[in-house]
């Protein structure tokens, strides 16, 4: 059984450059760990009622979003 979530090796993380996850005055966020230093949080429960969508879900989805933008102007400017 394969887990259709995990990228094979040598892929795509070869050929990008590693951007760490940033704030929005860009400093340099530690999300893992952030994770693990909240992990047994006592606000944990409410926080997931209250925000059903986790912040590291949306972080990761900005992260995507960036990498296709850059990918975009990149392809825009010619630098493709």
């Amino acid at each position: 059984m394969s887990d259709p979530h995990v990228k094979p090796q040598g892929s795509a993380s070869e050929d990008k450059p590693y951007t760490p996850t940033v704030d929005q005055s860009g400093e340099p966020v530690e999300v893992v760990r952030k994770d693990l230093e909240h992990q047994d949080s006592p606000t944990e429960g409410v926080d997931k009622v209250i925000t059903p969508t986790s912040n590291r879900e949306k972080e990761q989805d900005a992260e995507k979003l960036k990498e296709l933008n850059r990918a975009v102007e990149g392809k825009l400017t010619g630098h493709d």
